[in-house]
């Protein structure tokens, strides 16, 4: 992953080498640019697949304990 992220930031700054001495200052704003709505993008992401993961696991904590109560009524009902 970190190995295409080089080769396209050395064939991006290549490219850029070929047409101009001295890259304009917007080559540079435009590759911080995308590299921050990349960040944005990746945070809101790991945001959702953390909270549904959370989410999953309270309601299956949830189903556990009603199970193991009606469980332990259904034998408590049954001792009496």
């Amino acid at each position: 992953m970190l190995a295409g992220a080089l080769s396209r930031v050395s064939f991006v700054s290549h490219r850029a080498c070929v047409r101009w001495k001295v890259p304009p200052m917007r080559v540079g704003y435009e590759l911080v640019a995308l590299m921050l709505l990349n960040a944005v993008v990746q945070s809101l992401l790991l945001h959702v697949y953390f909270h549904r993961a959370f989410r999953t696991g309270m309601r299956l904590k949830a189903a556990v304990r009603a199970a193991s109560e009606s469980v332990t009524e259904a034998r408590g009902q049954l001792l009496e």
